[in-house]
């Protein structure tokens, strides 16, 4: 990318942040500065028409992101009751942490520079384990995540049919909760093998490890059709390691094109509730720097505890 490039899109970034107060207008006023915009440099033309395409699909799912938070926030849901479903009837003794989370904003347009498709908007992250012991957490890791996709997608009809009996003879679950359950279980999802990754088995980068599935509502589907979820499955170490040193790692080293474009350096300027200051999450709670967790579910074989 040309210096000239970057100079513009950091200008007009910034310009878009002040001209607006959410999250969405700030998308919106991109969106219109640059198509309007005729200062690019030749070299780097295709890539900033691929951006702004990107961008016009940013703009459209945000638009949507009640209605999506809301679904994602369900099928987290119905991810807690089968886990809950294999402690009770597999004795697997599974420990499991399942959030919800929606990608900054500042991380996705760093992203639709050099991708313009981007499939994890919205993620779902499993974190489980069930000893001390490495490869039994790993193979346990596969197991389960197959599960959950396999009935989620209704690859696997005896799996299906197996935990929705349960889920209807369970004196514990409300009326309500199996309503959600029912309506997660009958939309059109598949996942797309080609997205999915195993890096258990090949770590990226030779650390990270996680195994990543991509969930796609068929184009028929009546809600949200086309629309792609990413559901992440990890054990606690990997998660640490994650978290710790591979994420210090590909912070600094990630995207170096776009390091520093799509950022504010004074935040008098801007009127958005909420987005203060890069110091810390709470000084973000829109999801503009820091990824916005909007569900969290905890789960033990004696205990379930939720919380939002």
């Amino acid at each position: 990318m040309r210096k000239k490039t970057k100079m513009l899109l950091h200008r007009t970034y910034v310009t878009a942040v002040e001209k607006s107060s959410n999250i969405l207008e700030i998308i919106e006023n991109l969106y219109k500065l640059l198509h309007e915009t005729s200062d690019i440099p030749s070299e780097d033309m295709e890539d900033f028409e691929n951006f702004l395409r990107g961008l016009y699909t940013s703009k459209m799912i945000r638009r949507q992101t009640f209605q999506i938070t809301n679904l994602a926030t369900d099928i987290v849901s119905v991810i807690m009751y089968i886990v809950i479903w294999l402690n009770s009837t597999q004795q697997m003794h599974l420990h499991a942490d399942i959030t919800g989370r929606r990608k900054a904003l500042e991380t996705e347009l760093e992203k639709l520079w050099v991708k313009p498709i981007i499939h994890d908007r919205f993620g779902i992250r499993t974190i489980i384990s069930v000893s001390e012991n490495i490869e039994e957490n790993n193979d346990m890791l596969l197991q389960v995540s197959s599960c959950i996709v396999n009935i989620l997608t209704q690859k696997d009809r005896k799996l299906y049919n197996e935990f929705l009996s349960w889920v209807h003879s369970s004196n514990d679950i409300d009326e309500l909760s199996i309503a959600k359950i029912e309506f997660i279980l009958n939309l059109p999802l598949s996942f797309d093998p080609e997205l999915y990754k195993d890096y258990v088995n090949e770590p990226k980068d030779s650390t990270y490890q996680s195994l990543h599935w991509v969930l796609v509502l068929e184009p028929f589907s009546s809600i949200l059709p086309g629309f792609e979820f990413e559901l992440q499955f990890r054990t606690h170490d990997m998660h640490d390691n994650a978290e710790r040193g591979y994420a210090s790692k590909y912070s600094s080293e990630r995207r170096p094109d776009t390091k520093g474009i799509f950022c504010v350096n004074d935040f008098s300027k801007i009127h958005i509730d909420g987005f203060t200051s890069y110091d810390s999450k709470d000084d973000d709670t829109d999801g503009i720097h820091f990824s916005k967790k909007f569900i969290v579910r905890k789960i033990s074989p004696t205990l379930v505890y939720l919380s939002n």
